[in-house]
């Protein structure tokens, strides 16, 4: 009885030596497509990251360029009251 192969198959599969191809494949996928969407949310992280890194830059060009706009916009409207004759 110990040399019979299906005795052997049917104790290798009970005791779990056994695994099949199939469930052997599904399982390689799952972890495969696990750390593919866990590289996937490294990176999203990693871009949010640096985003927000250079925000502060992107906010102090912002300020910049409204400290012009306003200055522009009140020179401009000091210069047409300036020719306008008062009544």
């Amino acid at each position: 009885m110990d040399d019979d192969q299906l005795y052997i198959d049917a104790v290798s599969k009970k005791n779990a030596y056994f695994v099949p191809m199939t469930v052997w494949q599904v399982e390689v996928k799952k972890s495969a497509d696990a750390k593919d969407e866990r590289d996937r949310y490294r990176d999203r992280a990693y871009r949010a990251e640096k985003e927000l890194d250079e925000l502060p830059q992107a906010i102090h060009d912002l300020e910049k360029q409204l400290e012009v706009a306003q200055g522009q916009s009140y020179a401009s409207t000091a210069a047409r009251v300036a020719n306008r004759p008062l009544t």
